[in-house]
């Protein structure tokens, strides 16, 4: 067995979108970006107008890699699902 090829499977990470229950999303503590209200303004107006054009991003555990604005909008307008980018193994 090549040492490099067992290596390259641990690199290597498949992506499937699953509907997810938005209650179930976890913030992620460390989330540098400001959600500043007129963005978050924005983000809804764009959201109700074109839908969720992309993916929230999260770990397998649920935790928010990308889309905080887009979860606290969603939050707001009571959707209860969305759907999420979920990677085949742990981040």
């Amino acid at each position: 067995m090549n040492p490099d090829s067992n290596n390259q499977e641990k690199l290597t990470i498949t992506w499937q979108i699953i509907p997810t229950k938005v209650v179930e999303l976890k913030e992620w503590g460390k989330n540098p970006r400001k959600l500043l209200d007129t963005r978050i303004a924005d983000l809804r107006r764009s959201i109700e107008k074109f839908g969720v054009a992309e993916p929230i991003v999260v770990n397998v555990d649920k935790t928010i890699c990308g889309g905080h604005g887009r979860k606290r909008v969603l939050t707001d307008m009571g959707v209860k699902e969305v759907d999420c980018y979920y990677p085949s193994r742990q981040l």
